[in-house]
């Protein structure tokens, strides 16, 4: 026998009934709450823990839990030596220097 879920509409445990009937015996389930939908309804096992929107947002988590993990392994850190240098905009002239490198000569060109 699988574990019994709650209620998916008030989170109440659900009691079950056995029925006899003819020589044939079934256990039905339904929820004990008196203001729930499904405390006038009683169903099986299979379809009381049958919950196919939660069993398929479950299904999209765990594969975006997955990826995420995998994403995670693939990352690298680049080193700073490794990065390119940081442009520097000058007030005197509407070019960006593309490095650090040279600039004080550009800057005595517009001089």
């Amino acid at each position: 026998m699988s574990e019994l879920k709650p209620c998916p509409f008030c989170g109440t445990l659900p009691q079950a009934n056995a029925w006899i009937f003819r020589g044939i015996s079934e256990t039905r389930y339904f929820c004990p709450n008196q203001e729930c939908p499904l405390s006038v309804r009683t169903v099986t096992l299979e379809d009381w823990n049958t919950r196919p929107i939660e069993d398929a947002l479950l299904a999209r988590a765990e594969k975006a839990e997955a990826e995420n993990a995998t994403l995670k392994e693939e990352r690298r850190w680049i080193p700073v030596r490794e990065q390119m240098p940081t442009p520097i905009v000058h007030r005197a002239c509407p070019a960006v220097c593309r490095f650090e490198i040279g600039a004080q000569d550009h800057r005595q060109w517009l001089a």
